[in-house]
């Protein structure tokens, strides 16, 4: 970023060529179990970075992570639009974590409820709402009415993600429900702690997912 010999500021950003998981959620609904870990993984690998520099996302959704596509080939994901995040212990009127910012169906109860102590914790459980959605196409808490969306979230429970998808290994049933508890506590400390009990609970199938890290046919 810089200002040109005519003064105007200008920022120069990455060129990121492919769709974000919003589109490909929209286009395929659901999205099969090894190309569902390999977003998951990824999209956990840049929320440990970002948690790790004190920076909490606050938004994060389908809309604001792009699988960018290389010219090799390569499937990368990106994590976008840290417009509303919260730098950790900031206090300042931008990124106070008392009032309610992001989007109410990715929204952690904390965030719903306003609550000054939201931490990273709530992206682990915007990334466990997401991993929900990938694997039924559902989302846990739908409708229109953003009030009471909100309040499902604090309230109640979503639909058994076991009833939904009754193949799927009861160690990752309950590692995304584990994700999405409504007490932070409850939650995974870290997306590298529930990346790696994801790996576990699916075995084999981890192996698998790598390969849709470069899979071309991603997008």
């Amino acid at each position: 970023f810089n200002r040109t010999a005519q003064g105007e500021p200008y920022l120069v950003m990455e060129l990121l060529k492919g769709e974000n998981l919003a589109v490909l959620l929209r286009r395929e609904e659901k999205i099969p179990l090894e190309r569902t870990l390999s977003i998951i993984r990824q999209t956990a690998s840049a929320l440990v970075t970002a948690h790790q520099g004190g920076v909490v996302h606050r938004d994060l959704k389908p809309d604001n992570i792009f699988l960018s596509r290389r010219t090799s080939g390569d499937i990368t994901i990106k994590v976008m639009d840290f417009g509303i995040s919260k730098l950790l212990h900031a206090r300042t009127i931008l990124t106070q974590g008392s009032r309610v910012f992001g989007t109410p169906w990715y929204m952690s109860p904390e965030q719903a409820q306003g609550l000054e102590d939201v931490d990273h914790r709530a992206d682990i459980y915007a990334l466990g709402v997401i991993f929900y959605q990938m694997l039924t196409g559902k989302l846990p808490f739908p409708g229109n009415n953003p009030p009471a969306v909100l309040y499902s979230v604090v309230h109640e429970e979503p639909p058994p993600l076991a009833h939904l998808c009754p193949t799927l290994e009861p160690e990752l049933v309950a590692t995304v429900n584990r994700a999405m508890e409504k007490e932070a506590k409850d939650r995974f400390w870290s997306a590298d702690e529930m990346v790696r009990t994801v790996a576990k609970a699916v075995g084999e199938k981890w192996k698998v997912s790598l390969a849709w890290d470069t899979a071309p046919e991603f997008i």
